[in-house]
């Protein structure tokens, strides 16, 4: 939904699309987040002030989604790169009608839970 909410009239007033690019920012800081308290070691006052250099008033969510990181390391990076390669394909598929969407996304769920470069076959051979 993040990326087909225009779509689908997901937005009813500019408060909802600022909330999409809201959360957009959240999860761009939290891959960065993610890197410094895993690779580079940061501790959680380090990875605080950073949240607080790019997000403002969102404490709650910072403290929440560091805990989160720390037990589950590279998931938001994932949830990224995932997110990325499935606009990728979509955007190379020239999907842009309904019924188009829900197909492409069958495409996608059918295989199960599988590799990303064994999709990424998948998906080409179905695209192309």
């Amino acid at each position: 939904v993040e990326e087909i909410g225009y779509e689908i009239n997901a937005y009813e007033n500019i408060y909802d699309e600022l909330g999409k690019w809201e959360w957009d920012i959240i999860r761009s800081v939290r891959v960065c987040l993610d890197v410094g308290l895993n690779y580079y070691d940061w501790s959680d006052e380090k990875a605080i002030r950073f949240w607080r250099r790019h997000i403002k008033n969102k404490d709650y969510i910072a403290k929440r989604e560091i805990a989160r990181m720390k037990r589950w390391p590279a998931q938001v990076i994932t949830y990224k790169y995932g997110a990325n390669r499935i606009l990728e394909w979509r955007l190379r598929s020239k999907v842009k009608t309904p019924e188009n969407i829900k197909e492409f996304h069958r495409k996608i769920l059918k295989n199960g839970s599988i590799p990303f470069s064994v999709l990424n076959k998948v998906m080409f051979e179905e695209i192309n």
